[in-house]
């Protein structure tokens, strides 16, 4: 039996955990949107409550679920170059970007008589 002192509010149940667990996937999502590595689909917070009774009709069960969709991640966009092997197997090799001069690492070319004959394999 409910009283005056029980409304039936949100705030109510679980002692507040079902409006704090929103509140929690709200700065979340929107930490997510604030990550550039994310793409800029929009967010979704699904909250679903269940309320199933029981026979008697004098008691529920409270069922929260709780969902977030975050945007895809997004990177950036790299080139190769793709074939079959010498073994009839499809092969691709990363082009090599601009960045690894940066980092002293020198140029590695892709030579037509070496692509598709990869270390270690049969």
């Amino acid at each position: 039996m409910f009283t005056s002192k029980d409304p039936v509010k949100l705030e109510n149940v679980y002692q507040g955990q079902v409006i704090e667990k929103g509140n929690q996937l709200l700065e979340e999502a929107i930490k997510n949107c604030l990550d550039l590595s994310y793409d800029d689909s929009p967010r979704k917070i699904k909250i679903t409550l269940r309320l199933k009774p029981n026979v008697r009709r004098d008691e529920i069960a409270f069922l929260p679920e709780f969902e977030i969709q975050k945007g895809k991640i997004r990177m950036a966009s790299i080139g190769m170059a793709i074939g079959i092997n010498q073994a009839g197997r499809p092969e691709a090799r990363e082009y090599v970007d601009r960045q690894q001069a940066l980092f002293n690492q020198g140029v590695i070319p892709i030579d037509s008589k070496t692509a598709g004959a990869g270390e270690g394999r049969e």
